[in-house]
């Protein structure tokens, strides 16, 4: 009996697994930050997250700020909604902090949130063009 077939097949297999390849095809198409995740961003979170005021240190209308984080740390994880702070906020996984916050912003829909879960999921692309500096008024 030979041993090279299963020999390349183990690498095959070993090396595909390297590749990261999903048994699960991905056709949902790709969330665009201008036009599907900013206006979100300026309706329910620059009053209290841009330019003129920076609550927990955080700022989300400016990209390198969003990476960088506030005084929680980074609030995306990209490729890993469950990971991202910011997904917990918005879609309510700690009770205690809510975003935005019960009376002072516009909550978010279940398919907003389901929105932020996709970009998330899909890399988190944010246009260095896409950076605007004005509160919003809520």
């Amino acid at each position: 009996m030979h041993k090279w077939p299963f020999l390349l097949l183990g690498i095959t297999i070993g090396f595909a697994a390297t590749l990261n390849v999903s048994a699960e095809p991905t056709d949902e198409p790709q969330v665009d930050f201008v036009d599907s995740i900013q206006p979100i961003l300026k309706r329910s979170c620059y009053s209290c997250h841009a330019a003129d005021k920076q609550e927990g240190g955080l700022r989300l209308d400016h990209r390198n700020s969003v990476i960088s984080g506030g005084d929680s740390g980074p609030i995306v994880v990209k490729q890993r909604p469950a990971d991202s702070l910011m997904f917990q906020l918005i879609a309510g996984l700690d009770e205690d902090r809510q975003m935005p916050p019960a009376g002072e912003g516009t909550p978010l829909t279940k398919q907003q949130i389901d929105l932020f879960r996709k970009w998330i999921q899909q890399g988190a692309s944010w246009p260095e063009t896409a950076d605007v500096v004005q509160p919003s008024a809520h």
